[in-house]
């Protein structure tokens, strides 16, 4: 999913956010749209903070979060950029290498050759492991 939003290089002097200051539209709807993305709250925040250039803790940033109890209120607009963003990162999900368990699998088998040329047969052994997992359906639905 291309992000809308491009975060900086550099961190700008952060500010932190007089207590009881409201977010503009777009600050909302940037925490939202990345909570959509299964972003975690402490990651946002940070991502907020290079944006913005402004520090807002993750415990605000789960209000926007609908799925959880602290954005049970959510309006009906960042509800809808939410479910939007969460759609779109789900429909791409198929770009990402590590979805596909042939990409897992090659991961894996570099690893394995690793850890043998090393002669660690204990770290190799726990990655055959789980290759055989993958390939028997461990980690699927």
């Amino acid at each position: 999913m291309s992000q809308k939003y491009d975060l900086p290089a550099t961190t700008p002097s952060t500010t932190t956010r007089p207590r009881g200051q409201k977010l503009t539209n777009e600050q909302k709807f940037f925490i939202a749209e990345l909570l959509g993305c299964y972003r975690t709250p402490s990651q946002v925040a940070r991502d907020f903070e290079e944006h913005f250039g402004m520090a807002i803790s993750a415990q605000a940033v789960q209000c926007y979060d609908p799925t959880k109890r602290a954005g049970a209120h959510l309006s009906r607009k960042l509800r809808e950029v939410f479910v939007l963003a969460r759609g779109e990162y789900r429909a791409h999900v198929e770009n990402i290498g590590v979805a596909h368990a042939v990409c897992r699998l090659r991961a894996l088998q570099d690893g394995v050759e690793v850890y043998h040329e090393r002669q660690n047969y204990l770290a190799m052994a726990l990655l055959l492991e789980q290759a055989a997992k993958e390939v028997g359906g461990w980690y699927r639905r």
